[in-house]
C-alpha cells in the first residue's frame, strides 16, 4: 500500500513530466531524418509554435506552409495561387492539396500512431492512479470507520458497567432508605415515650417545688419568731467578747509596765539611744510598749480562743459594719 501510494502520489505532483515526454517523442518523430525533401514536400515545414495567452509555456509541433526554398518560377506560382486564394488557379491549387493529403498521410501516419500510444498509455495510467487514490480513501475510510466503531464497542461496554454499577448504589441507597425509615419511626416512638416521661418529671418538679417553698416559707416564719433569740444571744456574745478583749487589753498593759519589761527596754535605750536627745527616747520606749502590749494582746486571744473563751463576733460585727459584708470563713 505504501509504494502504490507513494507512486500514485508521485505521478499527481508531476503531471507535466508525462506531457513533456509525449512532446519530446513528438518533436523527435517531427524531426526525424526519414521525411522526404522533395521540393514540393519542403513548401511545408513542421514549426514550434507556442501555446497563445500562456507565456512561457512548451511549444507543440504543428504542420505549417512556408514558402519554398527554391526559386523557380513554377514553385513559386503555385504558392501564391494556394495562399492568394485566385479562381484561376484552382486546378493547381486542387493538385497541391491533394499531394498536402497525401504527404500528411505518410509523414504523420507513424505519429499519430505512437501519439495514440501514448494517450492511452496515459489514459491507463491516469485511471490507475485514480483506482489507487480512491482505494486508498476508501481504505482510510474504513479504517477511520473501524476505529470510531472499536471506539462506540467500548464506550457502550464502559456504559453498560457504569449503568450496574449505578444500579447496584442505587440498590444499596434504597436499602439504606429503608433502614433510616426503620430508624426514624424507632426515634419517634422513642421521642414520643421521652416526651411523656419530661411531662411526669414536669410534673414531679412542679409539685417538689410547691412543696420546697412551702417549707421555705415555714423555714423563715421560724427564723423570724427566733430572730429576737438570736439577736439576744449576739449580743450577748459581743458583751462577753468585749469583756475578754478588755481584759486582755489590761492584761497586756499590766505586763508591759511590770519590771521584766520596762527594765530592759530602759537599758536598750540607754544602750543604743545614749546621743538621742530625752523626748526622742522616751517616744522609743513608748513606741516598744506598745508594740509588746500589741503582741501579747495577740498571743492571749489565740489562747483564749483555743479554750473557747472567745467567739470573735465582735471583729466579725467590726468587718460588716466597715466593709458591708461577713469575713470569709464566718
Amino acid at each position: 500500500m505504501s509504494q502504490s501510494e507513494a507512486q500514485t502520489e508521485s505521478e499527481a505532483v508531476h503531471p507535466a513530466r508525462k506531457s513533456t515526454s509525449l512532446q519530446d517523442s513528438i518533436s523527435t518523430l517531427c524531426t526525424s531524418p526519414t521525411i522526404p525533401s522533395t521540393p514540393l514536400e519542403k513548401s511545408y515545414r513542421i514549426k514550434k509554435l507556442k501555446r497563445p495567452g500562456v507565456p512561457g509555456s512548451e511549444s507543440e509541433p504543428v504542420l505549417t506552409a512556408t514558402p519554398p526554398l527554391e526559386s523557380t518560377s513554377s514553385s513559386l506560382s503555385l504558392y501564391r495561387a494556394a495562399e492568394s486564394g485566385d479562381p484561376l488557379n484552382l486546378p493547381a491549387l486542387d493538385v497541391l492539396s491533394l499531394e498536402s493529403q497525401t504527404l500528411n498521410t505518410k509523414l504523420f501516419r507513424p505519429l499519430f500512431d505512437s501519439t495514440k500510444k501514448l494517450v492511452g498509455q496515459l489514459h491507463g495510467l491516469l485511471e490507475n492512479s485514480i483506482n489507487t487514490r480512491l482505494f486508498a480513501i476508501s481504505y482510510v475510510t474504513n479504517l477511520f470507520n473501524f476505529a470510531k466503531t472499536r471506539h462506540l464497542q467500548k464506550s457502550v461496554a464502559k456504559g453498560k458497567v457504569q449503568i450496574l454499577e449505578l444500579q447496584a448504589t442505587v440498590g444499596r441507597l434504597e436499602e439504606t432508605i429503608g433502614c433510616l425509615n426503620m430508624e426514624t419511626e424507632a426515634h419517634k416512638q422513642y421521642a414520643v415515650e421521652l416526651q411523656g416521661n419530661l411531662e411526669n418529671v414536669k410534673k414531679v418538679l412542679a409539685k417538689t417545688m410547691d412543696e420546697y417553698q412551702k417549707e421555705l416559707r415555714k423555714q423563715s416564719d421560724a427564723i423570724k419568731s427566733q430572730q429576737p433569740i438570736i439577736d439576744a444571744i449576739q449580743r450577748n456574745k459581743l458583751r462577753h467578747d468585749f469583756l475578754v478583749d478588755t481584759s486582755i487589753l489590761i492584761l497586756s498593759i499590766y505586763i508591759s509596765n511590770t519590771f521584766l519589761v520596762e527594765y530592759p527596754l530602759h537599758m536598750a535605750g540607754q544602750v543604743l539611744m545614749k546621743q538621742a536627745p530625752k523626748p526622742r527616747r522616751r517616744f522609743t520606749r513608748q513606741a516598744a510598749k506598745a508594740f509588746i502590749v500589741w503582741l501579747l494582746m495577740k498571743k492571749l486571744r489565740e489562747t483564749v480562743r483555743g479554750y473557747g473563751l472567745h467567739n470573735e463576733l465582735s471583729n466579725s460585727l467590726f468587718f460588716s459594719s466597715i466593709t458591708g459584708r461577713k469575713p470569709n470563713g464566718q
